[in-house]
């Protein structure tokens, strides 16, 4: 407990492929459920391949997906 300061945030679909965090079918919700007992302060999102979006569309999207779920 209290190691994991740094949090690697993805999303996937149902397909298997990487997603805009909120656009994909991981429970945020429930991964978000364990910061405090993690020690998470920070995340970092990375937007391996954007497929039909501009990577910087996607990663606008993850941002909004984000904030949905709490993390600030």
């Amino acid at each position: 407990p209290g190691r994991f300061k740094i949090w690697h945030v993805k999303d996937m679909d149902d397909e298997g492929k990487f997603a805009p965090v909120g656009k994909g079918h991981i429970d945020f919700a429930k991964i978000l459920a364990q910061k405090k007992l993690s020690g998470m302060k920070y995340y970092m999102v990375e937007q391996d391949n954007t497929f039909d979006l501009k990577p910087l569309e996607a990663i606008k999207i993850s941002h909004k997906g984000l904030e949905v779920f709490g993390f600030k």
